[in-house]
């Protein structure tokens, strides 16, 4: 993307900007160009029927579109990262896969123009039985190994090293964001503050036990949604179309663990919360029972504030997206004013609670110490590319950005002047929320600029793809005959949107190798456990160091340090969760460095392998370097009494 130099130059005025290349620039601002087109899309999509009722209007754009799609989902070039790590990173389905859903797609829009009812008469029960049993299978074979990690078969080390320690924040008695600054999850981690009762050891393995809890319950909640608007009583169906979208992988699997690009930290530290509030909003609009839909109206205002404040990235666009759909059902006379009030008086009750979590433990949550982490990452542009000028994050925008407008049109407009069935309010939701939600998280993408970084939005997409598919599903459904008869218009209109309703039953081709996926199981994999981490050298000598000089006191200041602390009883002094990232910016070394420097300590302990060209740079200012040992696995550093106390 490019600006022009007068538009980056107003641009740079503001302080979101003001640090930023002419690049980075550009690519910020097109996510504020989706986010307009959305708005402008909404207001202008009344007329959108005039322009359908010209046959050559819509079959321009129904062809344009196709075009696009095909061409999008094929580009995997323009990233400079590609050559590097194609092999292990996923940069797009490719070319054959979108030359195979083009053609499925063609022939499934022809198939359903001609032998409709033939179609119909296909799908018995006895099919459906068969194609769940069909599923279930697949997902235990190929799937399973994908969203489960045990101690000896951790998918991605580095960054489940981040939500492993995230979540342990709470356990060792500090509090997140104002004391150490999560990377992505701030209160997902109080549960397990609830049995800090148990040894150290146990509480480090119940992250992990955490986490493969967190991350069934999300996909678990996403297959309920799908079965819910797709009206289907197969499970294993609704599962199959939900996690072959969002498990991709890079084939041939032979060089790197696990799908979703290694990052099982999305799914727990971002997208839990999320999905738990568009299963809510559904509910809400749709029980029968009312005590049912006002207790869920309540949960639902409760946890869009702790949906906030656990992950502003992902978590703020949720919650306003909820809210958003909660005003058009109440526009539509589809939930009351009652809904809203206890919505309300949930989100209050949220943050008031949180407030006093807080001061409970004699801190308070400021915006300051809760937007560090954004403006380390954002503001200063770090460790970011050029996004190219096209390629597959065009699809994601055009897909997200349509499903918003859409859904939005349904439940703000449509709805009020027509009657309509339960499965096609939780399409309509589906479609607004994934679509909202996951435009107004495009900034993490646009931040970031590196293609693999868009393997986040498979999730929203798929919540837009299951819409989709539940509203195409009730309209054929509702046809008796077959439509040949209907205008040739509406025969292209159904192509790219029979694409793109392909492509869950597409990406199976894409599917983990299950043979090198349960060796990781089976304990193949990293290690991540109490054992583990004892069993390294630096733990080793750590203790050594400690117990060697009982009059001194040491501060470990490396990664892992929450569960170190929670093992060991030694202080971590480090304000973050990865030692390095305190070279990311001047925010991260302030408070990266306070535990330290207010710790009243006299040595800090800095391995040697988690800091950067030992010991040229000094972690904090301040810090005084002791004598080296070219056999230890620490640098020791001098803590002056004059910051330290």
């Amino acid at each position: 993307m490019r600006l022009s130099a007068r538009i980056t130059g107003v641009l740079r005025e503001f302080s979101l900007f003001a640090r930023l290349p002419d690049e980075e620039i550009a690519d910020r601002m097109t996510v504020f160009i989706l986010l307009f087109l959305i708005a402008l899309g909404f207001l202008l999509i009344p007329k959108l029927p005039k322009f359908a009722a010209n046959s050559r209007w819509s079959n321009g754009i129904s062809v344009a579109t196709l075009l696009l799609m095909i061409a999008t989902i094929s580009w995997r070039w323009g990233d400079p990262t590609f050559d590097q790590y194609n092999e292990v990173l996923w940069y797009g389905w490719g070319d054959k896969f979108a030359i195979l859903i083009l053609l499925l797609g063609v022939g499934v829009t022809i198939a359903t123009y001609t032998g409709l009812p033939t179609l119909k008469k296909m799908f018995s029960s006895n099919t459906l039985r068969g194609l769940n049993l069909a599923s279930a299978i697949l997902l235990v074979v190929y799937y399973l190994p994908s969203v489960i990690q045990p101690f000896k078969g951790i998918i991605d080390t580095y960054h489940s090293r981040y939500i492993l320690n995230d979540l342990l924040i709470f356990s060792t008695g500090k509090m997140p964001f104002t004391e150490i600054t999560p990377q992505y999850i701030g209160l997902l981690g109080l549960p397990l503050r609830l049995i800090t009762f148990l040894p150290g050891e146990v509480v480090v393995n119940a992250s992990l036990v955490w986490v493969n809890a967190l991350v069934a319950f999300e996909i678990l909640l996403i297959a309920l949604i799908a079965k819910k608007a797709l009206a289907t009583k197969y499970w294993a169906v609704a599962a199959i179309a939900v996690v072959a979208t969002m498990f991709v992988k890079v084939q041939p699997n032979m060089r790197s663990w696990g799908s979703l690009a290694q990052h099982m930290n999305l799914i727990p530290g971002r997208t839990v919360l999320p999905i738990t509030l568009l299963f809510l909003v559904s509910h809400v609009a749709v029980a029968k029972d009312r005590t049912s839909r006002k207790t869920a109206a309540y949960l639902l205002g409760f946890l869009s504030a702790v949906t906030t404040v656990n992950n502003i990235e992902f978590g703020s666009p949720a919650a306003i997206a909820t809210i958003i759909i909660l005003v058009g059902l109440k526009l539509s006379q589809i939930i009351r004013k009652t809904h809203l009030y206890l919505f309300v008086s949930g989100f209050v009750s949220a943050l008031v609670g949180i407030a006093l979590l807080y001061a409970l433990n004699g801190s308070q949550l400021t915006a300051e110490s809760w937007l560090v982490m954004i403006r380390a990452h954002g503001v200063d542009g770090f460790m970011n590319l050029a996004m190219p000028f096209f390629g597959l994050w065009t699809f994601f925008y055009a897909i997200l950005g349509a499903s918003a407008i859409i859904g939005a049109n349904m439940i703000f407009r449509e709805y009020r002047k027509r009657s309509f069935a339960a499965e096609e309010l939780r399409a309509a939701i589906l479609l607004t929320f994934g679509g909202l939600w996951g435009s107004a998280t495009l900034f993490y993408f646009s931040g970031r600029s590196l293609v693999p970084e868009i393997v986040v939005f498979l999730i929203p997409l798929t919540l837009c793809i299951i819409g989709y598919i539940s509203l195409v599903k009730a309209s054929l459904t509702t046809s008796e005959t077959s439509i040949t008869s209907k205008s040739n218009t509406f025969y292209f209109l159904r192509v790219p949107l029979f694409c793109l309703m392909l492509i869950p039953l597409v990406s199976i081709s894409q599917a983990p190798n299950p043979g090198y996926e349960w060796l990781r199981m089976a304990g193949s994999g990293e290690r991540w456990s109490s054992r583990a981490l004892k069993q390294l050298p630096k733990y080793e000598e750590m203790i050594e160091i400690v117990n060697s000089d009982p009059s001194k006191k040491y501060i470990y200041m490396g990664n892992d340090g929450p569960a170190f602390e929670m093992m060991s009883g030694i202080e971590n002094g480090l304000g973050i969760i990865l030692l390095q990232d305190l070279l990311i910016g001047q925010d991260l070394t302030k408070v990266g460095c306070a535990p330290a420097l207010n710790s009243g300590a006299d040595f800090a302990l800095v391995p040697k392998f988690d800091w950067v060209n030992p010991p040229n740079k000094i972690p904090c200012a301040g810090f005084d370097l002791q004598p080296v040992d070219p056999d230890s696995e620490f640098l020791i550093y001098a803590i002056p009494s004059k910051v330290s106390s």
